[in-house]
């Protein structure tokens, strides 16, 4: 059985992961059940020397939603860094938007005036709270160079810090970016992929899908030639290509073992 999410259910846990947003901290938990060691590195307290974090910032998105590696340190999925989640921080418009739609809390002015007109002063502010966050666990240690441990106790704690300085709405901010860039396929649709998605079939012309019905290959199959169940009943018939509206009592009963509505 695939270990992957079919698209209902991956749209199903999106839509319970809105109404549990502090859950998406635990990818920051320092948890050692939960914190995946990075096999490249030569021990807990060293850095994978495979990777190279422009900044801090760079360095918090793959906390908030990591990679994973095989035992070579080859991404086998991506992560919020890998699909350029840093590169929204340079958008001047992002926390006007993120506050309108409620993502975020209401900042003061002056962190406001300085994240929506000044070019890259989120990601500024952001790498200066991170800096000074880290310097307090590691004295004269930026945040991208601690250990991975570290690193997550770090950002679990500036998550709480409600502070003058704005320090947990930077974080949320933070999050709200690795969401948007790893499930809006912003740059790259990684992210998608790593949640079930086929990949776009041309991501560079923003095709995510030619048509229905098709296999989960994506190959269009012709419904007047081929036995649509039959290849259902196999696994290989893409989920949306019914796109029948259930009955009305149907919503009410719950959904099948598959995601689906009986």
């Amino acid at each position: 059985m695939s270990t992957l999410l079919s698209r209902r259910q991956a749209l199903i846990g999106l839509a319970l992961a809105a109404l549990t947003t502090q859950a998406c901290a635990s990818r920051a938990s320092d948890d050692a059940s939960t914190t995946k060691p990075d096999p490249a590195a030569k021990d807990p307290g060293t850095l994978a020397p495979t990777i190279a974090y422009e900044d801090s910032t760079d360095a918090l998105m793959d906390v908030l939603i990591p990679a994973d590696r095989d035992a070579k340190g080859v991404v086998t999925c991506k992560g919020a860094r890998e699909v350029s989640a840093g590169r929204l921080f340079g958008d001047q418009e992002l926390v006007s938007l993120a506050q309108g739609l409620g993502f975020l809390p209401a900042l003061s002015d002056d962190a406001l005036t300085a994240a929506t007109t000044s070019e890259g002063g989120l990601r500024v502010a952001l790498n200066a709270a991170l800096d000074l966050a880290a310097a307090r666990e590691r004295p004269l240690t930026a945040f991208k160079d601690l250990p991975r441990d570290a690193m997550n106790r770090v950002a679990n704690t500036m998550f709480d810090d409600n502070s003058a300085d704005n320090v947990a709405a930077l974080m949320e901010a933070a999050r709200v970016v690795a969401f948007v860039a790893y499930l809006g396929a912003v740059y790259d649709d990684g992210g998608l992929v790593a949640v079930g998605f086929p990949p776009y079939e041309s991501f560079a012309d923003g095709l995510a899908v030619s048509g229905y019905p098709r296999t989960t290959s994506g190959r269009l199959v012709d419904a007047t030639k081929e036995d649509l169940r039959a290849l259902d009943a196999k696994g290989e018939l893409d989920d949306y290509t019914w796109n029948v509206s259930p009955p009305a009592f149907a919503v009410a009963v719950g959904l099948d073992a598959r995601g689906d509505l009986p």
